[in-house]
């Protein structure tokens, strides 16, 4: 046993079997929880103009056009090109506070999926932005996308906690195996240090946020500039990358605490031992 936890070739397996499920147990579990808080488990979720994923990309999309409206030169001519009636399913119809038609894309719909009201506000201005969605969704566009998202999601949303469980379990038995075989290196008796248990455990904590912290920084949030799928994936892979850098932390710190006396490799424990003196 002692032979095989101090394997280098099992060791690298094992810690390259732990990044892919990592990487399944996060994005997986994003869906399943972003899933839920699109409502994709409720019972009141028939179609996708039930789903908020719909409506909050409704919102984005209203807000946008606000934006241009308000802010940009020759709001109208861009509005035309982003909203396009050939290119949305979207009718989009931006109204001053008492009713005023100030922009519309006069887009034709021949059944209501959706609609929405939405009172808005820029710069102590109040606009009424009212959107109307298509049915059927004609049109190539992100609600189309986005609608055949839903169907995906309605279709594995029950399989999806079965293949992050079945992630998330074999990624916890590799994490186990890797802090069991922490410190044991080659034909050499008891617990050995490698270059980075020689670092100060604090020093190393500070370096490891400061990775956390610049990793995290990648993720600009929910926007609704970008599509759900690619927040989803920046999301995703922000979380899957704070997750891999943290295992050489765990793998450090378990060979500390067999070494013992962990705490005499820090840079606190020197200084306040040094003042002591």
């Amino acid at each position: 046993m002692k032979r095989f936890l101090s394997h280098l070739g099992v060791k690298i397996t094992a810690l390259f079997l732990l990044i892919i499920t990592l990487v399944g147990t996060v994005f997986s579990g994003v869906i399943v929880f972003l899933g839920a808080g699109y409502g994709i488990y409720s019972h009141s979720v028939n179609d996708f103009y039930d789903f908020s994923l719909c409506s909050n990309t409704v919102w984005g999309d209203a807000e946008r056009a606000l934006d241009i409206y308000h802010y940009e030169e020759n709001a109208e001519q861009y509005l035309d090109t982003v909203f396009d009636p050939q290119k949305t399913n979207l009718s989009l119809t931006i109204y001053s506070g008492n009713r005023n038609i100030l922009y519309s894309n006069k887009k034709t719909i021949h059944a209501v999926g959706y609609e929405s009201d939405l009172t808005l506000y820029r710069d102590n201005n109040t606009y009424i932005v009212r959107c109307v969605l298509d049915d059927p969704l004609e049109v190539e566009d992100h609600y189309q996308e986005y609608a055949r998202l839903f169907e995906w999601m309605q279709s594995m949303r029950y399989t999806i906690f079965w293949i992050c469980g079945s992630f998330g379990l074999i990624a916890l038995i590799l994490m186990i195996f890797l802090l069991c075989s922490a410190g044991h290196r080659g034909n050499a008796e008891g617990v050995q240090f490698n270059h980075q248990d020689k670092i100060p455990l604090d020093l190393y904590i500070v370096l490891e946020v400061f990775a956390v912290f610049l990793i995290a920084s990648i993720y600009p949030g929910w926007r609704y500039y970008i599509s759900f799928i690619t927040q989803y994936i920046i999301f995703s892979a922000v979380i899957s990358g704070i997750a891999i850098i943290l295992i050489p932390f765990w793998m450090t710190l378990a060979t500390r605490i067999k070494m013992g006396k962990w705490w005499r490799n820090t840079l606190i424990y020197r200084l306040l031992r040094l003042i002591w003196r």
